[in-house]
């Protein structure tokens, strides 16, 4: 399968900067969520936000609770599971684990997960990046 390109999206939150977001959906048991992950080099595991959990039907009080740090700061808590993401432009989806927490971003896709399906090339002088799934698989 070809890379397919994508522009930085320009995101605000505490401060305004280009970020590389896709759509994906996000798969319950019975429901799903359409929305769009940040594609981070420096999370290791999938985040999303509690409401997703809501939304697809995960009850968080069943969930592992699990401590959470990183740059943002040590000593956070969240609820781990696992769902499965889908991503349209590729018609591709895969089971990951995931946390879910209180996020300013709805998903954010870490290492331990959306980096071993897809290869990503970023290219901050163009302001774009590139995905194609990962060759090993």
């Amino acid at each position: 399968m070809p890379w397919k390109k994508y522009p930085y999206t320009l995101y605000t939150a505490a401060h305004m900067s280009d970020r590389a977001f896709i759509q994906v959906v996000v798969k319950g048991e019975r429901e799903t969520f359409p929305s769009f992950g940040l594609i981070d080099s420096g999370c290791r595991t999938t985040m999303m936000d509690t409401a997703i959990a809501d939304a697809i039907g995960i009850d968080l009080s069943t969930c592992k609770l699990v401590g959470v740090g990183g740059i943002g700061g040590e000593g956070k808590k969240g609820y781990e599971s696992s769902t499965t993401i889908y991503v349209p432009d590729f018609e591709y989806e895969f089971e990951t684990p995931v946390v879910f927490m209180d996020l300013p971003t709805s998903i954010i896709l870490g290492h331990r997960d959306f980096f071993l399906h897809f290869d990503i090339l970023f290219q901050r002088k163009k302001e774009e990046f590139s995905l194609n799934i990962a060759r090993s698989l």
